[in-house]
């Protein structure tokens, strides 16, 4: 037996072979090996197969070698198979090989393929300027797939059959605008990339923060943080400046100002540009944007008596949706913007009403002898707070719309409450409440909880919530 093993040895040794233990044949048998070398664009995706003489087959992959063992030696076929319809293999194929004995050598054979683009790309980029950019950038959805694509910063799609595409630029901020069409049409071209920008242009603007009112010589304008915090003044002058309320997109400011000798509702730029009077009958308070932004609702006095109003952002096609000989105040918006709530007395007393946007449907929503006013539509549609001196002591109270779940919140925390106004989340409520012979503004949650005073002026009023960035 050791004899043997040193034969089998020696007979390697002697030939210059190092195929012994793989594949090893005797000397009219050998080995070969077929290697397949892809170059080009689009490769194939699931590689090829190798025919032996038309019959044994073997798997490869682009750039891989197949093997076939105790072959006889001599002339054989080789053929390269399965190839995709851009891709094609120099040469012969099939080819002819002549196998040689394993005790002399491997014979080799290489395919050289080369494939050409059948598809194409498209290159997103985006190009971002302004105020206020969005801190996460933006998603950017080609052909049903979508990827994050930063402020100024480009992607690539590619593998895009030849046609057209549609390409969309999503997560932009509210503050925030594309100059060219979104979604926009690009067509791809085989082997070719196809450019494409957005250009991104950003407006100053103020999310989450919460405006009010507060006294000094005149009625100024501040904004601050929901914790009371970063206090900063965006309108103080020789007026009196009061019911500030956000644009939709926080970019605007409207609100009261008798900057003109009487008051009118007036819009400016939250940096404090752009400053436009909207009304100019001297009657008009309460400002309250529709969920859109195209729409301004507010009450008017010139009749004698206060009745809901509503124009266009731009101050045209001012309408009367109210009419009458009563007080009707307060209006705030239904997050989709087909309805009005807003408080009356023509029953008497201050009831909440709600309406359709365009003045119909007018119905009385709380039914209640007390006074309740200062309606605020909840985010979420589902809710309404509003302040009420039900308990004895102006609270505020939230109600849904269906007329169950009334609950007081306040229950008397304060001296007297009023002027609900929600947090963009629908989480938390900020309201104005009397306290120790001034007013001042309280946040808490929305189920009562966690009260507690942001603000720290004379007499504050009229807090209005930004909305958050989106």
């Amino acid at each position: 037996m050791k004899r043997t093993v040193f034969l089998a040895i020696s007979i390697c040794y002697v030939f210059g072979t190092t195929n012994c233990g793989d594949g090893a044949t005797g000397p009219d048998e050998g080995s070969l090996r077929v290697a397949a070398s892809t170059s080009g664009a689009d490769l194939d995706p699931d590689g090829y197969s190798v025919r032996l003489d038309g019959a044994t087959s073997r798997p490869v992959g682009i750039n891989d070698t197949a093997r076939f063992d105790n072959i006889s030696t001599g002339p054989h076929s080789v053929e390269l198979l399965d190839l995709a319809d851009n891709c094609l293999a120099a040469g012969d194929n099939p080819r002819d090989v002549t196998v040689v004995s394993t005790v002399v050598g491997l014979t080799r054979t290489t395919f050289n393929v080369v494939c050409v683009a059948v598809t194409g790309s498209i290159e997103v980029e985006t190009v971002t300027a302004g105020d206020t950019l969005d801190p996460d950038g933006y998603s950017v959805t080609v052909d049903g797939v979508t990827r994050g694509i930063g402020l100024n910063d480009t992607d690539t799609f590619s593998g895009l059959a030849e046609g057209d595409y549609s390409v969309e630029l999503t997560g932009i901020a509210k503050n925030c605008t594309t100059a060219q069409p979104n979604p926009q049409a690009v067509s791809v071209a085989r082997g070719a990339t196809s450019p494409m920008t957005f250009n991104v242009d950003c407006k100053p603007a103020i999310f989450d923060r919460i405006a009010f009112t507060a006294e000094a010589q005149r009625t100024q304008i501040l904004v601050m943080k929901p914790d009371g915090s970063d206090v900063i003044t965006l309108l103080a002058d020789d007026a009196n400046n009061r019911n500030p309320a956000f644009s939709p997109d926080g970019t605007k400011l409207a609100f009261v100002s008798d900057r003109d000798s009487c008051d009118d509702i007036w819009v400016m730029n939250v940096d404090g540009s752009g400053l436009e009077r909207l009304t100019g009958d001297c009657s008009s308070r309460g400002p309250a944007w529709s969920p859109d932004g195209a729409r301004i609702a507010f009450y008017n006095t010139s009749d004698g008596d206060a009745e809901i109003y509503v124009m266009n952002a731009d101050g045209t096609l001012n309408h009367r949706l109210t009419n009458n000989a009563t007080v009707d105040l307060s209006p705030s918006w239904s997050p989709d913007g087909t309805r009005i709530a807003f408080y009356s007395d023509r029953d008497g007393n201050a009831e909440i009403y709600f309406m359709i946007d365009d003045g119909s449907d007018q119905v009385n929503f709380t039914q209640n002898p007390a006074l309740d006013r200062h309606p605020a539509w909840s985010p979420m549609g589902g809710e309404i707070a509003f302040a009420s001196d039900r308990a004895g002591v102006g609270d505020i109270h939230t109600q849904n719309t269906d007329h169950t779940g009334l609950t007081n919140l306040t229950d008397g925390a304060t001296s007297g409450s009023w002027n609900p106004t929600w947090s963009p989340d629908g989480t938390r409520i900020a309201f104005v409440g009397f306290d120790l012979h001034t007013s001042q503004i309280f946040v808490m949650d929305a189920d009562g909880s966690s009260m507690a005073q942001v603000s720290n002026v004379m007499d504050a009023a009229a807090p209005a919530w930004a909305p958050e960035r989106q």
